[in-house]
């Protein structure tokens, strides 16, 4: 088996543009950046920039992307990676993502997607992230990373494994997307064909802010599963509905000494710092940084009405605390106007809307599952 270079093995390793492209609301095409790629699939929101066709086109004549090229994040969350499953797709990518084009006649470009995926590509990858401000993984640095290429029979083999659990996987998310679509429908057509009293947020749900210990103090930190979970704004963009996994716990010890919160299950979590609005709900008692707000009720009923008020919630209108980032504050959070329904009216939507949340909660389990077992093949088939 050899081992080569993915400077060797692709025909060029490019990023995405790094003009500044003016919003066109009216645009039928999308640029998107590193956000936009999450659990290797390439997800686009209506909300996200728009460009004309005419833009994109000027916009691929530098960058070629294509079909079957493989897509990798170099600034944020670094090492996301996706495959451009389209022959003409209606996107183009900003810088902070690297476009690789590989040489067939050496790799199977999913092969190339799993090897980044797996524990020694992150590592890899990890092992050359760069910058004192703003952490980057240069174009390279990625070529000089080194992959085993078996032949492509062999990558085939691979592929097929990996391809069929990720199939599986896709076709949940799927299902979930559109069971949580139909739930926000649900959702709008209660709050419109009814009033409520308007009341804080504060007064409504107990709000608790996470914490982080000190982070030069590594003895607080663990990936073991004996600590407890302890919820990152990175973790929360990984999952649409519940939470079920974290890359980071903290220990028992940590939990105690620095008086960290913790999160019930069923508690609807909020980020409210650098990416604001992200929305999740506990799978079982969990805790969480200073980035993210927990609403505890004695209510369970209320769970999914507030996670569903909260993701179709303007969060512009706490307006922006910091000069640096995007981010607002818990005493603006606290003051949120929360229309909240009277006993009867929860009583009526939850019967309406739990089952959708339980569908949706019981296939993110499956997937979890489905994703233990594909990791458990990407260790054995990179190490």
């Amino acid at each position: 088996m050899k081992k080569l270079k993915l400077g060797d093995v692709c025909l060029s390793i490019t990023d995405g543009t790094h003009t500044t492209v003016v919003d066109d609301k009216s645009g039928t095409c999308f640029l998107l950046s590193c956000k936009n790629i999450k659990n290797g699939c390439i997800m686009i929101n209506e909300n996200d920039r728009k460009i004309s066709v005419s833009t994109m086109i000027q916009l691929r004549n530098r960058t070629k992307m294509e079909m079957d090229d493989v897509l990798l994040t170099t600034v944020g969350t670094i090492g996301q990676s996706s495959i451009v499953k389209d022959n003409f797709p209606n996107y183009e990518f900003q810088r902070s993502v690297a476009i690789l084009k590989p040489n067939k006649d050496i790799i199977n470009h999913k092969y190339l997607h799993y090897f980044l995926i797996s524990p020694l590509g992150q590592n890899l990858i990890r092992a050359r992230i760069k910058g004192a401000v703003q952490s980057c993984l240069f174009l390279s640095d990625i070529k000089e990373l080194k992959i085993c290429v078996p032949n492509l029979f062999k990558q085939q083999h691979i592929v097929n494994i990996l391809g069929t659990i990720d199939d599986k996987i896709e076709n949940n998310e799927k299902i979930i997307s559109n069971l949580l679509n139909l739930a926000n429908a649900k959702y709008l057509y209660f709050v419109a064909k009814n009033s409520f009293q308007i009341k804080k947020i504060d007064d409504v749900f107990d709000i608790a802010i996470g914490r982080t210990p000190p982070r030069k103090e590594n003895e607080w930190f663990t990936i073991e599963p004996d600590g407890m979970k302890w919820i990152s704004i990175a973790d929360m963009g990984k999952c649409d509905g519940y939470i079920f996994n974290t890359s980071e716990n903290l220990t028992y010890d940590a939990v105690k000494s620095f008086n960290i919160p913790i999160i019930p299950e069923n508690t609807v979590i909020l980020s409210f710092k650098l990416t604001v609005g992200r929305i999740a709900i506990t799978t079982e008692k969990m805790i969480s940084n200073e980035a993210i707000a927990h609403f505890k009720t004695d209510n369970y009923k209320l769970t999914p009405y507030l996670y569903l008020f909260l993701k179709n919630y303007d969060f512009n209108k706490l307006g922006s605390t910091s000069s640096i980032a995007t981010a607002t504050n818990s005493k603006a959070v606290k003051s949120i106007n929360f229309p909240l329904p009277d006993a009867n009216q929860i009583d009526e939507f939850y019967k309406v809307i739990n089952p959708y949340f339980d569908k949706i909660k019981y296939l993110q389990y499956v997937n979890k599952k489905l994703q233990g077992t594909k990791n458990l093949y990407l260790k054995k088939f990179f190490g």
